[in-house]
């Protein structure tokens, strides 16, 4: 046998098989972490040991919390979905920097409530602007979404397939503490009066 095709493939080998330790040992820490949320919210961990996710109900309502690592291009985040369905799309971000370049270029159109703060702290995307404008008239719905933005997740983000919040590079200590997760699951269950 070839010396250097032996030595190639235990190096593959070995290069795996670290991967793969490092992976589960990762895994394995981030259910952890999710497994605080046992005594607070109805739900579980998920069976798998690679799935870093807690699934539950709320009010009646499925939700999931994932936790996904840094990968090479990716940062961590955290992400909140509640099973709602939804009759429209929409999508709120903080305005940024970037936004207002989309704007400018003609690449974003923009819903504008009429909320005059409202809309110059966030931007909102939809498929139904008149949905959305219907949508954040009610002012429950308008401090629900102000609330989870302020809480540092980046987007909310309503479909068919229901709503999502999504936080990067999120601090083990204090975005995954079970208190925390509760008002913005509470947050989310408010939001998901509107959708229709």
């Amino acid at each position: 046998m070839n010396e250097g095709f032996l030595a190639r493939e235990l190096f593959f080998v070995l290069a795996v098989a670290i991967v793969a330790i490092s992976f589960f040992f990762s895994a394995r820490k981030t259910r952890i972490v999710l497994s605080k949320l046992n005594t607070y919210l109805p739900g579980a961990l998920s069976k798998f040991p690679f799935d870093p996710s807690y699934k539950g109900a709320y009010q009646g309502l499925n939700f999931t919390i994932t936790l996904t690592q840094r990968g090479r291009n990716s940062p961590p985040s955290l992400r909140i979905s509640l099973m709602k369905k939804s009759s429209f799309r929409l999508t709120l971000y903080r305005e940024s920097n970037l936004s207002e370049l989309g704007k400018k270029i003609g690449v974003v159109r923009e819903v504008k409530i009429h909320d005059e703060l409202f809309d110059k702290e966030f931007l909102i995307l939809s498929n139904k602007p008149d949905r959305a404008i219907s949508f954040f008239s009610n002012s429950e719905m308008k401090s629900a979404a102000r609330e989870l933005l302020g809480l540092g997740f980046r987007s909310l983000i309503i479909n068919e397939q229901g709503l999502q919040i999504q936080k990067v590079n999120y601090n083990v200590n204090t975005d995954i503490e079970p208190h925390r997760v509760i008002s913005a699951i509470q947050k989310l269950n408010i939001l998901a009066r509107g959708c229709n």
